[in-house]
């Protein structure tokens, strides 16, 4: 059994506790500076939870899932032994770790977590990076343990994804809050954009990005995009009119 502490209790550590249990790989123990954080985590996991950073039990895999600015703070006064430090952060340097630990490493799933969400691992792809062996196979292990598929990729090219993951999940998804303001200035649903939404989605597993386009913007539509623009405060106005540039610039390549 390959044990685990989790340092972090936010919505990563969460969700990987709740896939590590329900392979029947309980955690050894959480780490949160928080006290509420750490114990509702335990207490959710089944395991011990501490706030002591000098209580942490002997591990094979210390994985840290906090704020990526809080890494090096959070890490301070640690002890990690033979114990492999990784953290999960799509854009932090691997060479972050290098002051705290041997064996070092990345482990960072492609997906948006949520704690009220369950997450199934074996349908996506983790990207790990490793200093040594020793880093690579406990991190393969725990890829298998979770039954997540397995990339590899330097610092470099998973920062290069981990921006390619905030246009696709994150701005998108905040065009969709945006689109729900609109929505509730006319007194209608939200719901009635899902089918939208999910044949959008849709199409992405069948066509380029680029040929599923559709809309005023891509068919160069000025007269629509004026009614449009009329419609929208200053700070939407200009999302709207740089997405659409952009959307048209593509149209043309």
């Amino acid at each position: 059994m390959l044990r685990v502490v989790l340092i972090g209790a936010g919505n990563v550590a969460t969700c990987i506790g709740r896939a590590l249990c329900r392979q029947g790989h309980q955690p050894l123990a959480v780490y949160s500076r928080s006290q509420s954080s750490a114990q509702s985590l335990g207490q959710l996991l089944g395991c011990d939870w501490t706030t002591d950073k000098r209580a942490l039990p002997a591990a094979d895999l210390y994985l840290v899932s906090v704020k990526d600015d809080a890494i090096g703070d959070c890490l301070q006064g640690m002890s990690f032994g033979n114990g492999v430090l990784a953290h999960t952060a799509g854009s932090v340097d691997m060479r972050i770790l290098e002051p705290y630990a041997k064996h070092i490493g990345v482990f960072y799933p492609l997906q948006t977590f949520s704690k009220s969400e369950e997450v199934d691992f074996t349908k996506i792809t983790a990207y790990i990076e490793a200093k040594d062996n020793v880093s690579k196979n406990t991190l393969l292990s725990f890829a298998t343990i979770l039954q997540t598929k397995v990339r590899e990729v330097d610092s470099a090219r998973r920062g290069q994804l981990h921006l390619a993951a905030v246009f696709a999940c994150n701005f998108a998804n905040h065009m969709c809050t945006l689109a729900g303001d609109l929505l509730n200035e006319a007194g209608l649903p939200f719901e009635d954009l899902l089918p939208l939404i999910d044949e959008t989605v849709g199409k992405l597993h069948r066509l380029p990005p680029v040929e599923a386009q559709t809309g005023p913007a891509v068919r160069g539509d000025q007269g629509v995009q004026q009614q449009h623009l009329a419609k929208l405060d200053q700070q939407k106005a200009e999302i709207y009119r740089l997405i659409s540039e952009s959307i048209y610039r593509h149209a043309q390549l």
